[in-house]
């Protein structure tokens, strides 16, 4: 299978479980299951991860733990991980956003969060969600409805990418999150023409 083929998968098994390793492994079994049809292989890694067993971790509330408490590390420009480059800031800042973000999206329950990222992350309609999901219109967007309800919940008043009057700043938070390693440089990809996280009027808008 070619990387386009098999980037969907990833970004979907990313997404649900927050982990490289589980979704490469989840992906592989997705594959050997289903050999050469990539819409077969989403529909079991979909059905796989939404049958997905909790393990009762409160992610909300592990994200306050890390970024919304009172005290804030201060970040040197010199950090190893910055070298003094306003551009390696900003990718970090956007690395901080994307955790975070993939953080808060796991403490929702699975099948909602796997509707959530085929809509939202990954852009696909509600009618191609039912036929991947094997269900039914209404039954998506129930399922939407509750997801999007339940972060704009937990971001709207905390995230500054919301509103600018919201107390959680990525610039105030990143020193902590480095110090307890939630983020760390990105291992992929080409940050060269990153720029910093911008603003939303919408949860949906920031994923």
């Amino acid at each position: 299978m070619t990387a386009q083929e098999t980037e969907p998968l990833y970004v979907f098994a990313r997404w649900m479980l927050g982990s490289h390793e589980a979704a490469f492994e989840a992906v592989c079994t997705a594959i050997e299951v289903a050999p050469g049809d990539p819409a077969a292989q989403l529909r079991i890694l979909v059905a796989d991860l939404i049958a997905e067993k909790s393990a009762g971790v409160d992610r909300f509330e592990e994200l306050d733990e890390i970024l919304r408490t009172d005290s804030t590390v201060p970040l040197d420009f010199d950090h190893p991980l910055v070298q003094g480059d306003a551009q390696r800031l900003h990718v970090l800042m956007l690395e901080l956003q994307r955790t975070c973000l993939m953080t808060a999206l796991r403490g929702i329950p699975a099948a909602r969060r796997a509707i959530f990222v085929l809509m939202h992350v990954m852009g696909i309609s509600m009618d191609d969600c039912a036929a991947i999901c094997e269900s039914t219109v209404s039954a998506i967007r129930v399922l939407e409805t509750r997801a999007r309800k339940t972060l704009e919940g937990y971001l709207t008043s905390r995230c500054e990418h919301l509103d600018r009057g919201n107390p959680c700043h990525c610039g105030a938070r990143l020193g902590g999150a480095l110090e307890q390693k939630f983020v760390t440089w990105p291992e992929h990809g080409d940050y060269s023409g990153a720029g910093a996280p911008g603003r939303h009027h919408r949860v949906t808008d920031l994923y």
